[in-house]
């Protein structure tokens, strides 16, 4: 945890979720209680399919969210949205609850060739889309 405290940045993965959910969680927690930026990165579309409960608490500590086109895809059809409408889910997950407001969630979603797409919100508002 001391390495923790001095990092201003915190970042884990979705593979870590499979292999140490608690873990995963308390630094969640601790990066919410300590007001440290927290990265979290969906890993694969496997993660969004086995373990969207642990995600969905994990969401709520993320500052930012990183993905790629197939992940997306996966956590959009999860909450019925069309697999291609990635624009779709990445506001929603911008916009999903959130621990500590003081700061945006910035989503970024890969998409190969494609323009990344990039949302930044709030719960209750209008997030942007770049």
């Amino acid at each position: 945890m001391a390495e923790l405290e001095r990092a201003n940045f915190l970042y884990t993965t979705g593979f870590f979720v499979d292999a140490n959910t608690e873990a995963v969680r308390a630094i969640c927690d601790f990066a919410t209680d300590n007001n440290k930026v927290l990265g979290f990165n969906l890993s694969a579309p496997f993660v969004i399919m086995f373990y969207m409960d642990a995600l969905k608490e994990i969401f709520k500590h993320a500052d930012y969210i990183f993905g790629n086109e197939d992940e997306c895809s996966e956590f959009g059809k999860s909450i019925g949205l069309d697999p291609s409408d990635r624009i779709g889910a990445a506001k929603y997950l911008a916009t999903y609850e959130k621990a500590c407001v003081q700061r945006k969630r910035t989503v970024i979603i890969t998409q190969r060739a494609e323009p990344t797409i990039i949302v930044q919100g709030l719960p209750g508002e209008e997030p942007t889309v770049t």
